[in-house]
């Protein structure tokens, strides 16, 4: 969803109106489930699929965050917050990386002599991964840290 296009301005209007018809009300919590909802449409409209990607990266925070805070070692908090950093940055690398590394390997061994025929994967670079990934690294090292509760 383009932001100059008209499906964007309708959109923006329909839940700018809903959210602050919920600015009203004395609780945060439906403005936050009503952030949540177009969140989601918004970054479905480009690929529904990579919302599953989007909602994997975001659980495993959740859940090691929960994790971290239920924990009295510092060991265990160091190795919930390893797991963490290692699932996200995996996946950082694999959607951001692993093309650019299988074509650079195979331009490496056409220039020692051989001759190679790699495919890549042809994976699409999500919008916005390094973002959002930086995003519940953050929260999760801050959880860690004791910064903020889970």
């Amino acid at each position: 969803m383009v932001f100059t296009s008209p499906t964007f301005i309708v959109f923006f209007l329909v839940f700018y109106a809903l959210y602050m018809l919920l600015q009203r009300s004395s609780s945060v919590k439906p403005q936050n489930v009503l952030l949540l909802v177009a969140a989601n449409i918004f970054y479905g409209a480009w690929d529904v699929r990579f919302l599953a990607l989007l909602w994997f990266s975001a659980l495993i925070d959740f859940f090691v965050a929960q994790r971290i805070g239920k924990s009295t070692e510092r060991s265990s908090k160091r190795l919930w917050l390893t797991f963490s950093l290692t699932v996200q940055i995996s996946l950082l690398a694999v959607f951001k990386y692993l093309n650019f590394g299988i074509e650079n390997f195979g331009r490496l061994l056409e220039m020692m002599g051989f001759e190679v025929h790699l495919h890549t994967l042809a994976i699409i670079l999500p919008v916005g991964i390094s973002f959002y990934t930086f995003q519940t690294m953050a929260y999760t090292i801050d959880v860690y840290r004791g910064k903020v509760e889970p």
